[in-house]
């Protein structure tokens, strides 16, 4: 025995006709540990006294150890559920609450004398009752259990904490009631996350329904600008060929816009396939920017027209060629003004060339009368004059007036625009 105290107060137990079972551990000759139920029977003799005594020992090792995992299987599973940090409650067959860990009591602010042994049914906020597989307990013992099911439990405080619940029936032991381990996961952060993705989502509707209604009443501007403005317009490929064009473009090409369309601008403008200068035109819009030029050509009726042409590249929000957008301006009308206007010009210097030695100036005053006698001095010079004065003092009047008493008062009076230059 592993202690003589122990087999000697078996031993006065017998003596005085007790029965005794203890439990010990024995030393094998191996110098291994067993496991041992001792139990003690006296043995009278013939005349009832003390006979002897009766030792049965029992190996209980196998079920020393399968008590001692089973405890360290128990321990663990309470510092798992101690630890975790979803709620967790073991039910009973009448949906009473048997147990809970530590996460249940601080999501609940309660005690846990305040749940123990309570209705599962109380658990849960007045405004949000369980889903019927939830309340229905005999109906969770017989199926499998649910699994992320949004309720609302009751706070000590009387707020609600949003869960998302998930239960399974437990498997009971040989003459145990079956129950239900329900786990309840707090889904606050959750749901304000989806509150606030949901409000930003119906933000982003509202902008892009406010947007598309801009970039519609945006196109619809533009279309009645497009259609509207005086001069012809075209909406180019990249090769050039006609997109789009408003009315004053069909007239100028002499075609409805669905013949139009696809048509190589080259072709309507210029009547032929090719044109270097409407090339050339193409190029620099695509490389420099917007570019001007100035080109007569005879219309598909023969007729000498000079056209001004704009164009400018379209691109994309990536920067890429998409199309180009092209102006065209009938100066037909303005050269034939500007001619008119040159012969009227003409002709009005003839007249005061011979009404006066001074041209279109006239006056009498000391200051005019000065000026008269500097062009006199001036007019025959072979050399440079400079004329200075603030816009609109006739600077020009004055250049014109030398020319007119000059000796090459015959020849062209050639007027330049300085700005203009490049």
């Amino acid at each position: 025995l592993q202690t003589g105290e122990i087999a000697k107060a078996l031993l006065a137990s017998c003596r005085q006709g007790i029965e005794e079972e203890r439990e010990l551990t024995l030393l094998r000759p191996d110098r291994s540990w067993l496991h041992a139920r001792v139990r003690t029977l006296p043995i009278l003799d013939e005349s009832g006294g003390y006979g002897g005594a009766c030792l049965l020992v029992a190996d209980i090792t196998d079920q020393k150890r399968a008590e001692e995992a089973l405890d360290w299987q128990r321990d663990c599973t309470q510092r798992i559920l101690a630890s975790m940090p979803d709620a967790v409650f073991v039910v009973s067959a009448e949906a009473l609450i048997l147990a809970c860990n530590a996460a249940a009591l601080r999501m609940l602010g309660r005690g846990r004398e305040e749940l123990i042994g309570q209705p599962l049914i109380g658990l849960f906020a007045p405004t949000s009752a369980p889903r019927p597989e939830l309340a229905d307990l005999a109906g969770l013992l017989a199926g499998d259990g649910v699994r992320d099911c949004d309720a609302r439990l009751a706070k000590k405080d009387g707020s609600e904490l949003p869960v998302s619940l998930s239960s399974m029936a437990l498997s009971p032991g040989q003459g145990e009631a079956p129950g239900v381990i329900l786990v309840a996961r707090d889904i606050s952060d959750r749901q304000r996350s989806e509150e606030l993705r949901k409000k930003y989502a119906e933000e982003m509707e509202q902008e892009v329904a406010e947007q598309t209604r801009r970039i519609r009443a945006a196109e619809e501007k533009y279309r009645r600008l497009f259609n509207h403005v005086d001069h012809a317009l075209f909406v180019l490929d990249p090769g050039g060929a006609v997109v789009s064009l408003n009315p004053p473009a069909q007239r100028l090409l002499l075609l409805p816009e669905e013949k139009a369309v696809g048509r190589a601008l080259c072709r309507g403008i210029c009547n032929r396939d090719e044109c270097q200068a409407f090339s050339q035109l193409l190029a620099d819009a695509t490389a420099i920017g917007p570019t001007t030029r100035e080109c007569a050509i005879q219309d598909a009726e023969g007729r000498e027209r000079f056209l001004s042409l704009t164009m400018s590249a379209l691109r994309g929000t990536d920067g890429g060629l998409e199309g180009l957008l092209c102006g065209v301006t009938d100066l037909s009308e303005r050269e034939r003004l500007e001619a008119e206007v040159r012969r009227a010009r003409d002709y009005v210097e003839i007249i005061l060339k011979s009404s006066t030695d001074y041209g279109q100036m006239v006056g009498s005053g000391e200051a005019h009368q000065a000026l008269s006698r500097f062009i006199r001095q001036v007019a025959d010079a072979p050399s440079s004059i400079l004329v200075l004065g603030e816009s609109g003092t006739g600077k020009e009047l004055v250049a014109r007036t030398i020319h007119q008493n000059g000796a090459r008062s015959t020849k062209p009076f050639v007027l330049v625009d300085c700005a203009a230059l490049h």
